[in-house]
């Protein structure tokens, strides 16, 4: 049974929404080796106690880790609704899905001040390192970010020689600079809004809304009440580009279609807890008046590993003038580096056009594993 959902945007939202040691637990002493493997880690660092589990082909020696959206969201969801990327990866390669600190499942106490791009930076090698100790130092290993995960991959690759230890960068959606996004997405949801009007919308009238509120909004300099606003008007024009049809609705099956709406009610084990979580960073926490101001621009000429782009044109989140600009900063020699735009897709290209997505996601891993 198939059923085609025209208020996806629920799922979009799930997905948006010291010590030097290395502590960690698991059921097994070391990660186990095989073509279907179900590994469950625990990484105690700096008071926070942050889920890990890895799945998949773990034989290939291939690995594939998951640097969620938010910040404040969950990476499970990628595996138990965004099917179609998951299950293919897995079934071919590794895929680590790692709840970052206070997010998704993770637990822990620590002090507000940890919540810095600093300590998530120190946090995403602990894991990487975790994974080559577990599985080998010869693996593979890519992230793959989206939305927020997108900068947090790459601030962490431009930091030190982190960059050494990762096979290949695959942004999707990712921001790299606020400023630059607010803008291209004011000008973008402006664009279609004018268009949808002139061609008869049976949304006009939303789209009226979203257009007035772009007319009369300059984007000068950055502050977190105007980044609020900017994001939750892409968030409502996203779901009238879907209404519309400009954004590709890929059937879900009954079972996928369940998953998608328990995992939004009660896929954490905490559902109160991440809410607060999320709620407490995107509000006045640390990390997200720290990374607004903060544009990775120069940074990223220090990233010079294959790297690719993955991007919705109808992304109003994080619009593809902020991808066009992310492939142009990246240091990546031109061979190396590539920016694929889907022309029916918002700003989780997974979830609306998933055939194309895979195959191009597929065949990079596959030339620089």
């Amino acid at each position: 049974m198939n059923i085609n959902i025209n208020k996806i945007q629920l799922a979009i939202l799930c997905l948006m929404i010291a010590g030097l040691s290395l502590l960690f637990t698991a059921c097994n002493k070391e990660g186990t080796i095989g073509e279907a493997v179900s590994d469950l880690y625990h990484l105690e660092h700096e008071g926070a106690d942050m889920p890990i589990v890895v799945e998949g082909n773990t034989a290939s020696k291939v690995f594939i880790l998951i640097l969620h959206g938010g910040p404040g969201g969950n990476a499970k969801i990628y595996n138990d609704v965004v099917l179609r990327m998951s299950e293919p990866l897995e079934a071919d390669y590794a895929v680590a899905y790692w709840d970052q600190r206070s997010s998704g499942n993770s637990k822990g106490r620590f002090s507000p001040n940890k919540l810095n791009l600093e300590q998530m930076i120190e946090d995403t090698d602990m894991v990487v390192e975790l994974l080559k100790d577990q599985y080998g130092d010869d693996i593979s290993l890519f992230l793959l970010g989206h939305s927020w995960g997108g900068y947090l991959g790459n601030a962490y690759l431009a930091t030190g020689n982190n960059q050494e230890k990762i096979a290949g960068w695959i942004d999707v959606d990712g921001v790299h600079d606020f400023e630059l996004m607010m803008r291209a997405g004011d000008a973008l949801m402006n664009e279609i809004a004018t268009q949808q009007i002139n061609e008869g919308s049976n949304q006009r009238v939303l789209w009226q809304e979203i257009k007035d509120f772009t007319d009369e909004t300059e984007v000068n300099g950055i502050s977190l009440q105007q980044f609020s606003e900017i994001n939750r008007y892409a968030y409502v024009a996203e779901g009238l580009a879907t209404t519309d049809g400009l954004i590709e609705i890929a059937n879900f099956e009954a079972s996928e279609l369940f998953q998608l709406l328990w995992h939004s009610a009660f896929g954490s084990h905490n559902p109160i807890t991440e809410a607060t979580n999320s709620v407490m960073i995107q509000g006045t926490g640390n990390l997200m008046n720290q990374i607004i101001n903060r544009p990775l621009g120069e940074e990223m000429g220090k990233i010079t590993i294959p790297s690719l782009f993955l991007w919705g044109q109808y992304d109003f989140v994080v619009p593809p003038a902020v991808g066009q600009d992310a492939l142009e900063k990246i240091g990546t020699p031109g061979h190396q580096k590539s920016l694929a735009i889907f022309g029916s897709s918002g700003h989780s290209p997974m979830l609306n056009q998933p055939d194309p997505f895979m195959e191009l996601l597929i065949k990079f891993i596959e030339l620089y594993k």
